[in-house]
């Protein structure tokens, strides 16, 4: 293999590796590929990349090193925080998440779990939609015509550019089709047998989806990652998933008629605008969010006290001035409220103002909107002093 397509490996590695050390979660991925790797490159099909695997895992290994090294010393553990005995995200049981909902956990994860602030889409089009996913992510290798995928990915659009358009201001996305309907053009990369045969992508897709399909199932809760927009522990299939429908439908093309290419085309192009759509509304939501977040501490910064106490416990998160004075202190219910105050007295505070913010209600933004035109701080405030 020539020096330069070496090297290349090694770069990867490298970048590879800097992308787990920012999240962990990329690992998944990494050994998904190269345990597909490791697989095919028995095969004489895929001749001289037989060796490279172990090139990229020792490189792989050397690289990871400095960031192994800087977590144990700044965080406690290799990987993270998180995996330290005793963490909450390790005393999350295993299949967790199935145990929960049952078999709407797939629907849940391909379009909204109803939780969260987010949309709920009925169980009804919930079913409907993901029985349209399987549908069109199927039809390509069942029906030559291509006609199948056109009907059930016009059906897919429709739905995720129904809930796009609802008045409701909904602040969290949880689906990983429902924003990205493009994303079920990925079946047309296993339509072609050539494809199959002489490309490294249909296998690698295979086992990357596999191996991480089965940690998220059996990690994931509902809904995974809480108050987001978008499947945060999915974001890394979006591109992956657009190169298979892109590489799938560029190799069926010219087997395809000319209404059908029309079609798909102008089809993937809509689901696309459905998904910059829901981008355009998240980044929207998220200034709304953060004017709304900037007019609760100015008022906040009027209040009769400058120690605040609350049941939010992200309040002080999101508002900087308030964060670095510390004097923000969060309290769970009355009885710990009560004790909070005897500590208090004890260090010299004598003045307290307990606070409740609307946005920790998750509340939709069009409610929010609706309050705000009376109350545009969004608080609720009573002060107590000695």
């Amino acid at each position: 293999m020539p020096d330069l397509i070496i090297c290349f490996f090694i770069l990867g590695a490298f970048f590879i590796s800097l992308a787990i050390g920012m999240h962990i979660g990329f690992a998944l991925l990494f050994w998904g590929f190269v345990g597909t790797w490791f697989t095919m490159g028995t095969s004489a099909a895929f001749g001289v990349l037989s060796v490279e695997p172990w090139n990229t895992s020792y490189s792989f290994a050397l690289a990871s090193v400095p960031w192994l090294v800087s977590n144990r010393f700044l965080m406690g553990h290799v990987l993270s925080r998180q995996w330290i005995p005793g963490n909450v995200s390790l005393s999350v049981p295993v299949l967790s998440g199935i145990q929960e909902t049952g078999i709407w956990f797939v629907p849940y994860v391909l379009f909204n779990s109803p939780r969260v602030a987010a949309f709920s889409l009925g169980s009804g089009l919930l079913a409907l939609a993901t029985l349209l996913t399987a549908i069109a992510l199927l039809a390509p290798m069942l029906d030559r015509s291509g006609w199948t995928s056109l009907v059930a990915i016009v059906g897919l659009i429709l739905v995720c550019g129904w809930v796009l358009a609802q008045p409701e201001g909904y602040r969290s996305v949880h689906g990983f089709v429902l924003i990205a309907p493009h994303v079920a053009f990925a079946g047309w990369l296993y339509r072609s047998r050539s494809l199959w045969a002489n490309s490294l992508l249909p296998r690698v897709m295979l086992g990357i989806c596999a191996v991480y399909g089965m940690m998220y199932v059996a990690r994931a809760w509902v809904p995974a990652g809480g108050l987001q927009w978008g499947p945060r522990y999915l974001l890394a299939f979006y591109p992956l998933f657009v190169c298979a429908s892109i590489s799938g439908l560029a190799t069926a093309w010219s087997s395809l008629g000319p209404v059908v290419k029309r079609g798909l085309l102008g089809l993937y192009l809509v689901a696309a605008l459905v998904g910059f759509g829901y981008q355009a509304r998240g980044m929207y939501g998220a200034l709304e969010t953060r004017r709304y977040y900037q007019q609760t501490e100015e008022h906040l910064q009027q209040l009769e006290s400058e120690t605040i106490v609350t049941s939010c416990p992200w309040l002080a998160m999101v508002m900087p001035d308030l964060y670095w004075g510390g004097t923000v202190f969060t309290v769970s219910d009355d009885a710990a409220f009560g004790g909070w105050v005897a500590d208090a007295r004890q260090a010299g505070v004598h003045s307290v103002c307990l606070v409740e913010m609307d946005l920790c209600q998750l509340t939709p933004l069009d409610e929010i909107a609706t309050g705000r035109a009376t109350n545009p701080g969004g608080v609720e405030a009573t002060c107590y002093a000695e």
